[in-house]
């Protein structure tokens, strides 16, 4: 009853006791002015997957699943994921595989990737190989018939920027490239040259990126790279507070749109249980 004085008071107004603080649950043990200790946690920036060695020749056709796990749920953020209906066709040992994800940043310092590729060898699956399958805490993984290499880059207290590009002007196409980070070495969002890339825009004149989450250091810009035929390709660099950009290049006018997210340490209370002797992830 105590508390609950100090949760309620009379509004004069509407002749009325009223809610003044928050009350949604029991908070008998909980402290309403505890300043919230959130902070910015550790990111990574899978930058590509390459196809480092191959026992089988090249061209290949590979499809199944790239996964990375991390503290916030352990569950499945998927890299690359793609049926045997739909493989992506490597021509040579070098190329890197087509990624769609993470469709969020990942989190904590600790990461865990799970590979589980096959390569088509004729009309029925169950002649398909196992072409990379294993679980990854390094760089490199070595297994079955290849070995793939992961580039990537840690960031510390990490903010996630959510991209999403528009093309202003009457285009009903879009041709060229654009990578986030490394001018050189850059997380690819969008290759109109790969093989499967949607060029067509959508509604609004959207470009289709591949992937369009980047983790981003607390005080240091996102930078994105854009390349279009016959012209000088061209960097943008975002501070934190922007939220879009527009600009041309050669006949496009484009727009560029962030929402800006923190990624925050996160607790993990209810995600392992001890059973007996054992610990065990919900």
């Amino acid at each position: 009853m105590v508390r609950r004085r100090g949760l309620f008071e009379y509004n004069p107004k509407t002749y009325s006791i009223v809610p003044t603080r928050f009350c949604e649950f029991n908070i008998a043990f909980f402290d309403l002015d505890k300043e919230c200790e959130y902070d910015l946690d550790t990111s990574m920036n899978i930058v590509s997957i390459k196809i480092s060695e191959s026992d089988v020749p090249c061209p290949i056709n590979i499809y199944g699943t790239v996964v990375a796990r991390d503290h916030v749920d352990y569950r499945c953020v998927y890299l690359f994921k793609r049926g045997r209906d739909n493989p992506q066709h490597i021509e040579s040992v070098g190329e890197t595989l087509t990624l769609t994800g993470p469709y969020r940043a990942l989190a904590g310092h600790v990461l865990v990737f799970e590979f589980s590729l096959k390569i088509i060898k004729g009309d029925e699956e169950a002649l398909d190989q196992e072409f990379s399958k294993g679980h990854l805490l390094t760089l490199s993984l070595e297994s079955c018939l290849s070995q793939v290499k992961m580039d990537f880059n840690n960031i510390p207290r990490a903010l996630e920027a959510s991209i999403e590009v528009n093309i202003l002007n009457e285009e009903s196409y879009f041709h060229g490239k654009i990578t986030a980070g490394n001018k050189k070495n850059g997380i690819v969002l969008y290759n109109s040259k790969v093989a499967g890339t949607e060029t067509k825009l959508g509604c609004g004149g959207s470009v289709s990126l591949t992937r369009r989450v980047v983790a981003v250091p607390w005080g240091r810009d996102l930078v994105l790279h854009f390349s279009v035929p016959m012209a000088k390709p061209k960097s943008i660099s975002l501070e934190h507070d922007e939220e879009q950009r527009i600009f041309k290049l050669s006949t496009y006018e484009l727009q560029i749109k962030i929402i800006w997210t923190g990624v925050l340490k996160k607790q993990q209370k209810n995600l392992l249980k001890k059973i007996d002797r054992a610990v065990v992830l919900l």
